[in-house]
């Protein structure tokens, strides 16, 4: 016969293994989640690195964006700047259009640049002064580049680069580091053909501003 002991305590459970009687009792720790923010030793140390900044092991990429108001600003300095000689021939401006397209700008920013194109405008009217530290020193190093395609720089040009470090607040060693960025980035030739070679200037100009391998970093136009 049962004791009332027995009838009101309920039996422990059977424990099917050694493994089972062995961890009886104890608390089971929580399960760890990943995180891309998680620190791992290093190979060769015991440094860390946070995941996402090791693409070769993780395959992350950082992205930046380049605003739209960004692209179409810069685009207007640079058309204003070509304007210096007194003339836009067609290639020039087909080179504008062709990269107002595949930076995916607006009507309305594609129609402001097609006047741009037409009849120079003053620099005054640009809207450089809105746009982020970041997007100052993207004009910039583009405007240096422009100036010095075709091995010299112009007068005229000269006193546009000067007005915009002025204007930008650059002192004389931050607008050495990004006229430096910019003579890595040109390929001397005939200065007609900047043109063509605009969206490939603004995917290779962020990357260099944030002091990273260009395959580490997706460039996006938004």
């Amino acid at each position: 016969m049962l004791s009332l002991e027995a009838l009101v305590t309920p039996a422990a459970p059977l424990l099917k293994s050694t493994h089972q009687m062995k961890f009886a009792g104890r608390v089971k720790p929580p399960r760890r989640t990943w995180s891309p923010f998680r620190s791992f030793p290093l190979p060769n140390g015991p440094a860390l690195l946070p995941r996402l900044g090791w693409r070769g092991m993780h395959g992350c990429m950082r992205r930046l964006t380049i605003s739209a108001q960004a692209c179409t600003e810069t685009l207007s300095l640079l058309i204003a700047m070509a304007w210096a000689d007194g003339r836009l021939d067609d290639r020039e401006k087909a080179g504008v259009r062709g990269a107002a397209e595949v930076l995916n700008l607006s009507k309305e920013s594609r129609e402001k640049l097609d006047k741009s194109l037409l009849k120079a405008l003053p620099l005054d009217q640009l809207l450089l002064d809105t746009l982020s530290p970041r997007d100052k020193a993207f004009s910039f190093v583009a405007a240096t580049w422009m100036s010095g395609v075709d091995d010299e720089v112009d007068a005229k040009e000269k006193v546009v680069l000067d007005m915009l470090a002025n204007r930008f607040g650059f002192g004389a060693e931050r607008r050495a580091e990004l006229e430096a960025i910019a003579k890595d980035l040109t390929n001397k030739g005939d200065k007609r053909a900047w043109g063509d070679e605009l969206v490939k200037l603004f995917k290779a100009i962020p990357p260099r501003l944030e002091e990273s391998a260009p395959g580490d970093v997706e460039v996006a136009f938004e």
